[in-house]
């Protein structure tokens, strides 16, 4: 069976098709060309782009459905779920489940500090034993992320969000405030209306999503794209092929952490290049076996 999404006279149009058991199993994107998708009998992605040389990706899995190393002798050690290494990542934890260290190769690691909720509070990345990014975090009582502050090489950066309901509704920063608008009874964006500071005029981007509700490109008024992406399959980006407004919404809810790599996703954070969490759901198993 098929489904469409075209939009004849516009650069941005997408086909979807689909398995018979619901999966997604072709997308054509006039600007990302076609990808295809192979699953397991379970629904779990099993090759993207098979029948592409050089440009497909393959996937296994453990008995719990953990992802493993593909192209390598052993696998990857996993106790209760937890991802211990993944190609040259290494990961460690504390007493809760709470990442606490990423180490990347020889050259990168990152730091992870929680407060007494298991709520990240404080990161710092190190690169060729230098200090690259600082970050601290700052919640409302409910629990809600309302501030952060950065400092990427040496360039500090403020940014306070506010919030309706579990939907962020505006960010601010000193140099300019954002307004977000959503699909009714969604997290996936429609639009985004900029202010500068010391200008009168606000500027109108709008959303162009997949099925799923992820960005895949903003245009101006005009219609002009502003910014695109390509995605690897869970949600990290491969590629900025347009960047010329900052946009961070990725996957529905999550919000992009320059400073990490990681996706805040309102009551914990979500890491794209494993595809999974940095913490334990917290409310537990209520949240689903997932």
């Amino acid at each position: 069976p098929e489904r469409y999404v075209e939009h004849a006279y516009n650069s941005i149009h997408r086909r979807y098709e689909y398995d018979l058991a619901g999966e997604l199993s072709r997308t054509f994107d006039k600007l990302r060309g076609e990808v295809s998708y192979e699953y397991e009998a379970n629904g779990r992605l099993l090759e993207q782009n098979p029948e592409k040389r050089f440009e497909g990706e393959a996937f296994r899995y453990d008995a719990a459905g953990n992802r493993l190393n593909f192209n390598t002798s052993r696998f990857d050690h996993v106790k209760d779920n937890r991802l211990k290494e993944w190609r040259n990542h290494e990961y460690k934890y504390d007493a809760w489940g709470n990442l606490i260290e990423k180490i990347v190769g020889i050259v990168r690691w990152q730091t992870f500090t929680y407060d007494s909720e298991n709520r990240l509070v404080k990161t710092e990345t190190m690169a060729n034993s230098q200090v690259e990014t600082t970050s601290s975090y700052q919640y409302d009582s409910l629990g809600r992320r309302v501030g952060k502050q950065s400092n990427i090489k040496g360039q500090t950066d403020q940014k306070h969000f506010l919030w309706q309901g579990l939907r962020m509704l505006r960010e601010e920063s000193p140099e300019q405030s954002s307004l977000y608008l959503y699909e009714p009874g969604s997290y996936a964006p429609l639009a985004c209306v900029d202010q500068r500071e010391g200008e009168t005029e606000n500027t109108v981007y709008y959303y162009h999503t997949d099925q799923i509700g992820t960005p895949l490109e903003m245009t101006d008024a005009e219609g002009h794209i502003v910014w695109q992406a390509k995605y690897a399959p869970w949600g990290l980006i491969k590629q900025l092929v347009v960047n010329e407004v900052e946009q961070n919404l990725r996957f529905q809810g999550q919000y992009f952490d320059v400073e990490t790599g990681l996706h805040y996703n309102t009551f914990r954070y979500y890491d794209p290049e494993i595809g999974r969490f940095i913490t334990q759901d917290p409310i537990g198993l209520s949240g689903g076996d997932n």
